[in-house]
Protein backbone atom coordinates (compact mmCIF):
# COMPACT_ATOMS: atom_id res chain seq x y z
CA UNK A 1 0.00 0.00 0.00
CA UNK A 2 2.99 2.37 0.25
CA UNK A 3 4.22 4.32 -2.79
CA UNK A 4 7.45 3.04 -4.38
CA UNK A 5 10.63 4.68 -3.10
CA UNK A 6 14.35 4.44 -3.80
CA UNK A 7 17.42 5.38 -1.77
CA UNK A 8 20.81 5.89 -3.38
CA UNK A 9 23.68 5.48 -0.93
CA UNK A 10 27.26 5.80 -2.20
CA UNK A 11 30.59 7.19 -0.99
CA UNK A 12 31.41 10.89 -1.11
CA UNK A 13 32.36 12.00 -4.62
CA UNK A 14 30.95 8.88 -6.30
CA UNK A 15 28.48 10.87 -8.42
CA UNK A 16 25.21 10.28 -6.57
CA UNK A 17 23.66 13.48 -7.90
CA UNK A 18 24.46 12.66 -11.53
CA UNK A 19 23.27 9.05 -11.13
CA UNK A 20 20.04 10.09 -9.42
CA UNK A 21 19.29 12.78 -12.02
CA UNK A 22 19.86 10.29 -14.84
CA UNK A 23 17.65 7.68 -13.16
CA UNK A 24 14.87 10.21 -12.60
CA UNK A 25 15.06 11.27 -16.26
CA UNK A 26 14.79 7.65 -17.40
CA UNK A 27 11.78 7.07 -15.14
CA UNK A 28 10.20 10.29 -16.47
CA UNK A 29 10.87 9.27 -20.09
CA UNK A 30 9.12 5.97 -19.39
CA UNK A 31 6.06 7.90 -18.22
CA UNK A 32 6.33 6.58 -14.66
CA UNK A 33 7.37 9.74 -12.77
CA UNK A 34 4.63 11.59 -10.95
CA UNK A 35 6.70 13.48 -8.43
CA UNK A 36 10.12 13.05 -6.87
CA UNK A 37 11.79 14.52 -3.80
CA UNK A 38 15.55 15.04 -3.91
CA UNK A 39 16.52 15.56 -0.28
CA UNK A 40 19.85 17.10 0.79
CA UNK A 41 21.39 17.92 4.14
CA UNK A 42 23.14 21.18 3.13
CA UNK A 43 22.28 24.23 1.02
CA UNK A 44 25.38 23.73 -1.13
CA UNK A 45 24.24 20.24 -2.08
CA UNK A 46 20.73 21.51 -2.80
CA UNK A 47 22.16 24.10 -5.19
CA UNK A 48 24.33 21.47 -6.89
CA UNK A 49 21.40 19.07 -7.23
CA UNK A 50 19.07 21.75 -8.55
CA UNK A 51 21.62 22.76 -11.19
CA UNK A 52 22.06 19.14 -12.30
CA UNK A 53 18.32 18.38 -12.33
CA UNK A 54 17.58 21.57 -14.26
CA UNK A 55 19.70 20.17 -17.12
CA UNK A 56 17.31 17.22 -17.36
CA UNK A 57 13.97 18.72 -16.30
CA UNK A 58 14.20 22.48 -16.87
CA UNK A 59 11.58 24.38 -14.87
CA UNK A 60 9.99 21.10 -13.75
CA UNK A 61 12.79 20.82 -11.15
CA UNK A 62 12.29 23.40 -8.39
CA UNK A 63 13.63 24.12 -4.94
CA UNK A 64 11.10 23.74 -2.15
CA UNK A 65 10.32 27.09 -0.58
CA UNK A 66 7.99 30.06 -0.63
CA UNK A 67 7.76 32.71 -3.36
CA UNK A 68 7.36 36.44 -2.68
CA UNK A 69 3.62 36.04 -2.05
CA UNK A 70 4.14 33.21 0.46
CA UNK A 71 2.97 30.45 -1.90
CA UNK A 72 4.77 27.15 -2.48
CA UNK A 73 7.25 27.91 -5.28
CA UNK A 74 7.55 24.23 -6.23
CA UNK A 75 3.85 23.34 -6.16
CA UNK A 76 3.60 22.05 -9.74
CA UNK A 77 7.15 20.76 -10.10
CA UNK A 78 7.86 17.16 -11.08
CA UNK A 79 11.09 17.12 -9.05
CA UNK A 80 11.26 18.87 -5.68
CA UNK A 81 14.73 19.66 -4.31
CA UNK A 82 14.87 20.35 -0.58
CA UNK A 83 16.96 20.29 2.55
CA UNK A 84 15.83 18.82 5.84
CA UNK A 85 15.55 22.37 7.16
CA UNK A 86 13.30 23.43 4.28
CA UNK A 87 10.88 20.63 5.10
CA UNK A 88 10.90 21.37 8.80
CA UNK A 89 12.17 17.87 9.65
CA UNK A 90 14.01 17.52 12.97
Amino acid sequence: GKPPRALLSLATGAGKTVIAANLLKRVADAGQLKRALFLCDRDELRTQALNELTHYFGDAARAVGRDGAGRNAAKNAAVHVATYQTLGVD
